[in-house]
């Protein structure tokens, strides 16, 4: 069970019961002192406390050892990807400097479709 003392609105611990009572006997907790249990909300004089004469400290309980069974996984199949050709790279019949220059399209005039068509 742990416990904590608040003095003058400041809140001390958290503290075994068995260091409580030593407080007490040596006399550092005064009358205007309060005290509550970890987890309750209310606090209590320290005066209106009284310590259990049958308070143990919780026991530890045993640990159970669990056998555990190592499985190991399954092979899995390997699917084989398929093979795609190899994209043959483009040939660039013309160097850097020789490069064509394209003419911005022109737009259609009508007028000019006879021209065109003779």
């Amino acid at each position: 069970m742990l416990l904590y003392i608040s003095r003058l609105f400041v809140e001390f611990g958290p503290f075994e019961a068995n260091e409580i009572q030593s407080f007490i006997q040596r006399g550092l907790l005064s009358e205007t002192d309060y005290l509550r249990v970890q987890g309750a909300e209310d606090w209590m004089h320290i005066s209106d406390w009284t310590p259990s004469a049958t308070y143990q400290p919780p026991q530890k309980l045993p640990i159970k050892k669990v056998a555990v069974k190592v499985v190991t996984p399954v092979a899995a199949k390997k699917v084989a990807a398929k093979k795609v050709p190899a994209k043959k790279p483009i040939q660039l019949i013309w160097s850097s400097t020789e490069a064509p220059q394209v003419a911005s399209p022109q737009p259609f005039r009508p007028h000019e479709w006879e021209r065109l068509s003779s």
